[in-house]
């Protein structure tokens, strides 16, 4: 079985394309052979390392992404040459299936009519985000709905969701109906955790040995991600703050990643000691840094299903999140992870959610090592990979 996968060419880094290295594993895995289709820029030579070390063969084509379109989806439905260098690539190639990733609604269009017009194989894109909610909130907005469901009407392609929530905010919208189906992602998890005295080790980093050598082994709390408005940091940052007032600190803060808001995030932080916070930036030690969490805290503005957090909770580690897509099948297969109901930006609320999980955090580890080995199977890429190629194969099923 050959599968072609086709990244979405989005940005050097972020869950949704390393959603098609988890994708090519799991596949692999599954005795498949695995192709992924990437463009020749620069930025995109990280992920074409990662598929080459994961197994994958990775093929390069001058193909342009959305983010450096200036008319941004528009431009990707009238791109009929792009399209037609996709069609003959695809047809050369001759794959039995072909996956391609969409960041959200508006993304990949170029690269799904182009591979549906190869006539080759059963196509599905894997849409992540839908972006719809509120759409007519940003520029041109209802214009830009009127084209999208038109297009999504015309040639209805074949869609995975990451999430029952994502589905149902696509239809909601765009009221369509054509076949569709839920994908959940899937993270390499290993069911035998490293001890995390080899993890520390590992890391040699003064602030985490300074945290587990205190006396007060205060738990750190934290997220993993890029540093962008839409993860709504800077309420979590004052909220951690305001947890930690009227006497002894409670906890801790990890901030693992980096981006454009760290500069702010590092002002709010410049009246705490430094032996209460530490950001990491990015590097290869970014999974032993997530080992060392005590409580994962994700307060997004908006989400699919965040891989960090999928990998964080795998680990056994209790989670605080906000409502968002994807929450829903965390929560049921994770009674240690909760939900936050407050508004976004009310960090008074955050911060007292984030207290009241801190008092139960020895039970919501034992939850986590009782259900860990049952988690890790039901986020597998392998599971992922296998529930891929049977809706692929019943959705073409039904449309021949």
């Amino acid at each position: 079985m050959k599968v072609l996968l086709i990244s979405s060419n989005s940005s050097p880094r972020g869950g949704g394309e390393k959603y098609l290295v988890f994708m090519a594993s799991g596949l692999l895995a599954r005795g498949c052979s695995v192709d992924v289709l990437l463009s020749d820029a620069n930025y995109m030579d990280g992920w074409a390392a990662d598929l080459c070390k994961c197994g994958a063969s990775v093929h390069r084509l001058g193909l342009v992404g959305l983010r450096d379109r200036k008319l941004r989806f528009l431009q990707s439905m009238f791109a009929f040459g792009q399209q037609r260098k996709i069609a003959a690539f695809c047809r050369e190639l001759a794959p039995d299936y072909i996956l391609v990733n969409q960041q959200y609604d508006e993304d990949s269009l170029d690269y799904i009519r182009g591979a549906e017009l190869a006539g080759i194989a059963p196509v599905a894109s894997i849409l992540h985000l839908p972006m719809t909610r509120f759409k007519e909130q940003r520029p041109f907005g209802r214009v830009r709905g009127i084209l999208l469901r038109h297009w999504y009407r015309k040639f209805a392609p074949l869609m995975l969701f990451s999430s029952v929530d994502s589905r149902k905010e696509f239809f909601d919208y765009y009221r369509l109906n054509f076949p569709c189906e839920v994908l959940l992602s899937g993270v390499p998890l290993n069911p035998e955790l490293p001890a995390i005295s080899k993890v520390r080790a590992r890391l040699a980093d003064t602030w985490i040995d300074a945290a587990a050598a205190d006396s007060a082994k205060l738990p750190i709390i934290g997220i993993a991600c890029q540093f962008v408005p839409q993860k709504n940091l800077n309420t979590l940052v004052e909220a951690w703050k305001l947890s930690n007032r009227g006497g002894k600190p409670l906890s801790r803060l990890l901030l693992i990643g980096d981006g454009p808001e760290r500069p702010a995030l590092e002002e709010r932080l410049r009246e705490v000691p430094e032996a209460l916070y530490h950001i990491t930036g990015w590097g290869e030690k970014y999974a032993d840094y997530l080992h060392c969490l005590d409580l994962f805290v994700m307060p997004s503005r908006y989400e699919s299903t965040p891989l960090a957090l999928v990998e964080s909770v795998g680990h056994g580690t209790p989670a605080l999140i906000a409502r968002f897509n994807g929450s829903t099948e965390l929560c049921a297969a994770a009674k240690y992870v909760s939900v936050w109901d407050g508004e976004q930006n009310d960090a008074d609320d955050l911060a007292r959610a984030i207290r009241s999980k801190l008092t139960r955090l020895d039970a919501d580890r034992q939850l986590g090592d009782e259900n860990r080995a049952k988690y890790c199977r039901f986020f597998s890429p392998e599971e992922m990979a296998e529930r891929f190629l049977e809706i692929l194969k019943k959705m073409s099923e039904k449309r021949s």
